[in-house]
């Protein structure tokens, strides 16, 4: 881990561009460390971890709370055939809260090698705009619900939208408490 950055976390630092030897880069032990100052929510904490450290037990814990949050949903909404559905759920908050889905044209690496005259050009990908990032079809997404395509396009696709954005705001916290430890 990068003293120098671990030592900008502290509440005398000043801002990371002043790191001295060149560019700057984060490690995921750097965020990891990042992870342990302030008073991040543990769903956030386990997300960072997941996402940024590629800690399995935090996945496993996030995908626990998911599992929560979707038997909440179900009980208070009370959506029929929910409960045999709440791990396939959780999963789809995982894949597309938390890790995304890779471009399959470029293999989410946003760039696309081309031949031209013997020799490889490299340009932003054309179906992904050089994000790296794909979307996964309606089909796709029912398979790993394990629903069936017709209830899917019924209820569960606008359901799925609710339930991502609480990954979606455990992304954000997670990113103001990182922005703020990394800048200040």
């Amino acid at each position: 881990m990068s003293i120098g950055l671990l030592n900008k976390l502290v509440p005398q630092s000043v801002a990371l561009d002043s790191v001295s030897g060149g560019k700057t880069e984060i490690t995921s032990s750097d965020v990891a460390a990042a992870l342990g100052f302030g008073n991040l929510s543990p769903a956030a904490c386990n997300y960072g971890l997941a996402k940024y450290c590629a800690s399995k037990l935090a996945a496993n814990e996030l995908m626990a709370f998911f599992n929560d949050i979707i038997k909440k949903q179900v009980k208070t909404e009370q959506w029929t055939q929910g409960l045999k559905s709440t791990e396939g759920l959780a999963q789809l908050m995982m894949l597309e809260g938390v890790y995304g889905v890779h471009c399959n044209k470029c293999k989410g690496r946003g760039i696309a090698v081309h031949c031209k005259g013997g020799r490889g050009i490299s340009k932003d990908c054309e179906k992904c705009h050089g994000t790296g990032l794909g979307a996964l079809s309606e089909r796709r997404r029912a398979g790993i619900a394990n629903i069936s395509s017709s209830s899917w396009d019924r209820h569960w696709k606008l359901r799925l939208n609710s339930l991502l954005v609480c990954a979606y705001e455990l992304e954000e916290q997670l990113h103001r408490h990182l922005k703020y430890q990394f800048h200040r």
